[in-house]
């Protein structure tokens, strides 16, 4: 599942999990490519991702580029990086 959220002008992805055995799948592909296609028909010309840092191959490999840190907040104790997925 995932969750988007408005930020400002666009999309910011909240939350983004699938099962553990279905890692490696391709479910997380179709998965992201579904919430790109949802942020672009909600009028974003781009998705905000603060990723867990085992996550970052994922993004990269999904297209996001790397733009900065999320400091630690709610609940969070850890930075986390920061991406941008241009739609």
């Amino acid at each position: 599942f995932y969750v988007l959220v408005p930020y400002r002008d666009d999309q910011e992805l909240d939350l983004f999990f699938t099962a553990n055995d279905s890692q490696g799948t391709g479910l997380g592909r179709r998965l992201f490519d579904h919430m790109a296609e949802r942020a672009k028909a909600l009028g974003a010309a781009k998705v905000v991702i603060s990723a867990n840092p085992e996550a970052t191959g994922f993004y990269r490999k999904m297209g996001a580029v790397e733009v900065g840190v999320s400091p630690p907040e709610a609940g969070i104790s850890w930075d986390r990086p920061k991406f941008e997925l241009a739609l």
